[in-house]
């Protein structure tokens, strides 16, 4: 490799190999200069130095460890020492000396001499030991070898005593290489320090650690400042930097290096690969195999890994090409490239090649065979799978383990658990792969019985240490239902480390409790990265994307690396809420890294164009992957068939089956919902029994509701009626609500009753299954049976619930044409504002739904309206909002007066075709819905008085500012649900929720003074300026609340507290309002002396000054600026008269 060759140069080689080094004179450089040469030394010149070596250790908790012993320099006559340096020997317990004989004469592995020896450094209270320098250094190998760092600092010191470590450069390495492999980097790093003399096995050695500690910046550094490289240190900043991601500095470092190696290459090549830039990868080695004088290209590691390139880009023409290069340049074919070939046939398709060449060897190795066998499962080819296997009298584990994860991909998992028994009838035992195949199986098909056998089986044989086997039997207990056997498993392990954490992170998610799964992550004294990915991906898969997305935040902030499965994990949190942008941002941070041509990154992408209903882009991505893979098929399947586009759908299925790639069910249950959208019945029943025959899958829930859902639409309730009775599940409400709409659709009356009673039962509450039915009679013009339905639906106590925002609608606006309608209230005016105003809002909360219609699909609080439910079509909602729009504006315009006419009209048009689009586009949709919420009152003025004035706006004012701590806490609480529908609300896009509490909090707070300035301006009395103070102090405290904690539970109590306010506060105004107007009237008619006619003059005078003279027509007074008690406000533009 080309290593230094100075001071201890052949010894360093002999090391860095993992040999021992042979028997050394105990002189030169093993001791200064003070202690001469050790031939020269009487062993009465060396008491002093021994006692002064005498040396304490702490207790050992072994209780084994109970024997006190002198520590004395000892010389080993085999070390050229004489006979009368012997009285100064090891002196041993009789155990170690037992143990030192027999490594001394048998040379046995120096691990169990120092695990007793080690077991020994650290016994009792007053531990005396002497060893010699030779086994000294087998024992710190055992410390860089099994971590044990407590000792390894402790044979430091014995170093430091006797005076070595300036005189070898070599212990001085094994010490530095100890503290690394430990993981302990400041000790290291102080060491390193310290040393005065250094080589090239000094510097490779804390650039390798820094390197694996993730710190490549510092590593880059001390390549940088080191004196002389080795092909060792080149080799050891290209490799780690590949492998952090760092493709471009270790691309410029390979560059650099003067004698490219073929470890180099491989680096490279292997780099370009894991970074997903496979392509490059290829060019790399098309570059290396182009240059005459570079033979590198022809070491089969690189080989191996540029096929393996080619087998994850299925690139059959270009590894064809390396394969003849590689006949032509007799390079000889050894396992491991044997089956990279093998693999890479089997992959791409081409089985008869990779038969071939199989029958080429005499004795085919188990890695080729296992390779082919794991291809002809990959396209359901388990007969030749078994002739591969039979090939061999005497299977490995390997070739059993293939066997079992083949049937595992063919979907035959009762086959996969025979297999294993077969193997234990051949008396072959199976390792944690064979247990995490077959745990993985029990894991699909929820047995318990099964999963509690392997757990036993794994105990039997020593594997439940195993923290990869541990941790498919947590997964396995969780996904067969039963997490407390997980927890107790958890329990019982008394290893809380990382990975099993991070595995029950995953449990609980699997289980669908993502609040202990949280609880766990808070709690982790150590996160790695996984633990943020199983926390991500734990997230998405229950339905909290906003909050995977503020995970994401809370990394970006930590300054966390991101790897692809990060990434992947927000793109999909992107595509389950709709959200092109973020996912886009996102998708950059992957470009920045080198990430864009991932297939997981690529995957994710591609799922996100689909469910935001960009088909164009996605099929710009799928057919951009390369790698042979169902699950980008599967997402763009999936895409075709929810928008739509059934034909499409069925026609990239069919592709899929051309070019040879095996279903699943999330296939079929595009394939099946494809056929649903487009009725077609014949290739459904035909998708539906393939399924089940030719690929063993079991029809999952939703396999069976697309297959009702079909039949159902094509009126085939006998059908669709047998499926779930047959079917192994208990039909939910989404089957037979598929069945009632077909009922709708057809006016199946029996039927239609039947289901919709089913439905009450399973939800006593849903009173939609009864409007469905309703609309059957009603739809056929059977009046008396509708009236059956909705005395039914008395007699049961169903009520269907009311619309309330056309009811807070038509409120406000009555409030507001009271306080507009002065001391005479026109009752019949009251009563055509009210309709005009109902119809009117009736009409745009109908065009909003319209509009909303696939939105409101995907939310849990709004899938149950008639349009996402299926109750009422789209004409006939169109038809009614045109109807009562028109109506209403005209019932406005003739019965009041214009201007009330056309604040309804515009109030429309800014609901439905401004705030609508707006929800889906920008936050800012909640302040422009907040002015629609807003002029009702106005309305209600207008029509009252026919004038819009100053003190009209006190109400409006009211209802804004109301308006959107009402709605942020409604937003913040269901802001995954919002999210889902695709509506861009502000507590989406603040990820702390800081920017949504602030908004709320601000506006409570704007709400104070209106009860002043409603006294002011003489729209009501003054009592009711401390009751709206106290009201809005109430509201504002629980938005401090909210703005101090930002949960749930503080949101919810702001939203409660909101809408206790607004009915109180227009209650109060409209209060004392009346009850003003009523004074005034009788204090003016009463028999008064002249002191209290004097005194109501003066109050007279200043009522008709704050009021502006209504007038004997009762019109509302037009408000100016008083001097007190606010005289900051501007003066109006117009005077009193």
């Amino acid at each position: 490799m080309g290593w230094n060759k100075k001071e201890s140069g052949d010894e360093e080689m002999r090391l860095i190999d993992g040999k021992s080094p042979p028997p050394r004179r105990v002189g030169g450089e093993y001791f200064s200069s003070k202690l001469a040469t050790s031939h020269k030394i009487h062993p009465s010149s060396l008491s002093g130095v021994v006692r002064s070596l005498s040396l304490s250790f702490p207790p050992s908790t072994s209780p084994s460890s109970s024997v006190e012993e002198s520590v004395k320099l000892g010389l080993h006559p085999s070390h050229g020492v004489g006979v009368g340096a012997q009285s100064a020997l090891i002196d041993f317990s009789s155990k170690a000396r037992e143990v030192a004989d027999s490594a001394r004469h048998y040379g046995r592995c120096y691990w169990e001499l120092s695990k007793a020896r080690l077991s020994n450094v650290g016994t009792s209270s007053n531990v005396s030991m002497s060893l010699d320098v030779h086994y000294l250094i087998h024992m710190l190998q055992s410390c860089n070898s099994h971590h044990f760092i407590h000792q390894g600092k402790q044979l430091h010191l014995v170093f430091l005593k006797i005076g070595l470590l300036e005189s070898s450069v070599t212990i001085v390495n094994r010490l530095l290489q100890m503290y690394v492999r430990c993981g302990s980097m400041r000790d290291a790093h102080i060491l390193f320090q310290e040393m005065t003399h250094r080589n090239c096995f000094s510097w490779n050695t804390m650039i390798e650690g820094y390197m694996k500690s993730g710190d490549c910046t510092m590593s880059l550094e001390l390549f940088k400042t080191m004196p002389e490289r080795n092909e060792f240190s080149w080799n050891v900043v290209i490799m780690g930097f590949t492998k952090a991601g760092w493709i471009d500095t270790a691309r410029s470092l390979f560059d650099e290096m003067p004698n490219k190696n073929s470890v180099a290459w491989t680096s490279m090549i292997h780099g370009f690969a894991q970074n997903g830039q496979k392509k490059d990868a290829l060019r790399f080695f098309k570059h290396l195999s182009s240059n005459p004088l570079e033979v590198s290209y022809r070491d089969k590691f690189v080989l191996a890994t540029v096929i393996g390139v080619c087998t994850e880009l299925a690139a059959l023409g270009c590894g064809k090409q390396i394969h003849a290069r590689i006949v032509i340049d007799n390079v000889e074919v050894d396992s491991v490239l044997s089956s990279s070939l093998t693999n890479f046939y089997g992959k791409c398709g081409d089985l008869d090649s990779a038969n071939n060449l199989l029958n080429m060897n005499k004795e085919p190795d188990e890695y080729s065979l296992s390779s082919l066998i794991m291809s002809y499962a990959n396209i359901g080819r388990m007969s030749d799978a078994r002739r591969i296997f039979d090939v061999k009298n005497y299977p490995s584990i390997a070739l059993w383990n293939s066997m079992i994860s083949g049937y595992v991909c063919s979907n035959e998992y009762l086959r996969a658990l025979t297999i294993f028994n077969e193997m234990r009838a051949n008396e072959v035992r199976g390792d944690f792969l064979t247990l995490v195949s077959v745990l993985g199986v029990c894991s699909i098909l929820g047995n318990l019985v099964h999963t509690k056998q392997f757990h036993i089986y794994a105990c039997k044989v020593g594997m439940l240490d195993d923290v990869i086997v541990s941790g498919s039997l947590l997964d396995a207990y969780s996904k067969c239902g039963s997490l407390d056997d997980a927890c107790k498993l958890f329990t019982e392990l008394k290893a809380f480390d990382t990975i099993l954490l991070n595995c029950m992170i995953t449990v609980y998610s699997n289980c669908g409790r993502i609040k202990e799964a949280k609880q766990i992550f808070e709690t982790m004294p150590i996160r790695s990265l996984i633990s943020w990915n199983s926390m991500l991906a734990g997230l998405c898969q229950n339905g909290c994307p906003v909050e995977a997305l503020n995970l994401l935040h809370e990394m970006n902030k930590l300054d966390l690396k991101m790897d692809k499965f990060t990434l992947a994990s927000a793109i999909s949190a992107c595509a389950c809420i709709s959200s092109l942008e973020f996912g886009e941002q996102i998708f950059t941070r992957a470009i920045i890294i080198g990430l864009e041509y991932d297939e997981i990154i690529s995957n994710s992408l591609l799922d996100l164009y689909c469910k935001c209903g960009l088909l164009e882009n996605g099929r710009k991505i799928f057919d951009q992957i390369t790698k042979c893979d169902e699950v980008p098929w599967n997402s763009m399947l999936m895409g075709y068939a929810s928008n739509g586009h059934g034909l499409e759908a069925i026609e990239l299925f069919n592709k899929m089956l051309q070019v040879g790639l095996r279903p699943n069910g999330i296939t079929f249950t595009g394939v099946l919902s494809a056929c649903d959208h487009c009725g077609l019945i014949e290739e459904g029943r035909r998708w539906f029994n393939m399924m089940q025959q030719d690929y063993h899958i079991a029809p999952s829930i939703e396999h069976y509701a697309c297959m009702i859902d079909l039949f159902s639409r094509e009126g085939l309730f006998d059908e669709a009626m047998n499926t779930i009775e047959h079917m192994p599940f208990k039909a939910d409400i989404s089957m037979l609500s598929s069945i009632l709409r077909g009922c709708l659709v057809t006016g199946n009356k029996t039927l239609g009753k039947k289901v919709a009673e089913r439905i009450v039962e399973l939800d006593p509450g849903n009173s939609g299954a009864y409007v469905q039915l309703s609309n059957i009679f009603a739809s056929y013009g059977e009046w008396g049976g509708s009236a059956e339905v909705r005395k039914l639906m008395r007699h049961k106590g169903i009520q269907k619930n009311p619309g309330c925002s056309c009811m807070l609608v038509v409120a406000t606006t009555g409030t507001g044409f009271v306080l507009g309608s002065g001391t005479a209230i026109d009752l019949p005016g009251l009563c055509y504002t009210c309709a005009g105003t109902m119809m009117v809002a009736a009409s745009a909360s109908t065009l909003n739904q319209v509009f909303e219609k696939n939105n409101d699909a995907k939310m849990k609080r709004t899938m149950q309206r008639p349009l996402p439910s299926g109750r009422i079509t789209i004409p006939h909602a169109v038809f009614w909002a045109s109807s009562m729009g028109l109506v209403g504006t005209a019932l406005l315009a003739s019965k009041t007066n214009a201007l009330a006419a056309g604040l309804a009209a515009s109030n429309l048009i800014l609901y439905a075709f401004v705030y609508t689009p707006l929800k889906q586009i920008h936050p800012v949709n909640t302040w422009v819905g907040a002015v629609v919420g807003a002029i009702p009152p106005l309305l209600g003025w207008a029509a009252a008085s026919g004038q819009v004035s100053l003190n009209s706006m006190i109400l409006p004012a009211a209802l804004y500012f109301w308006q959107l701590p009402h709605f942020m806490a409604l937003a913040y609480m269901c802001r995954n649900d919002y999210a889902a529908g695709g509506f861009r609300m502000l507590s989406f896009a603040d990820a702390s929720g800081k920017r949504t509490a602030a908004v709320a909090l601000r506006n409570c707070i704007y709400l104070i003074p209106l009860g002043y300035l409603a006294y002011d301006w003489g729209v009501t009395s003054k009592w009711f300026c401390l009751e709206s103070t106290l009201l809005t102090l109430a509201i504002t405290a629980t938005a401090f609340s909210f703005y101090r904690d930002r949960t749930i539970p503080k949101a919810r109590k702001m939203f409660y507290a909101s809408l206790l306010y607004l009915p109180v506060f227009m209650s109060g105004i409209l209060f004392h309002r009346l009850t003003t107007d009523n004074d005034q009237h009788c204090t003016t008619d009463s028999k008064l002396d002249t002191t209290t006619k004097l005194a109501a003059s003066f109050q007279e005078n200043r009522n008709v000054d704050r009021r502006k003279n209504r007038g004997t027509q009762g019109r509302p007074p037009v408000a100016y600026a008083s001097v007190a008690p606010f005289p900051f406000l501007p003066a109006p533009s117009y005077a009193p008269s």
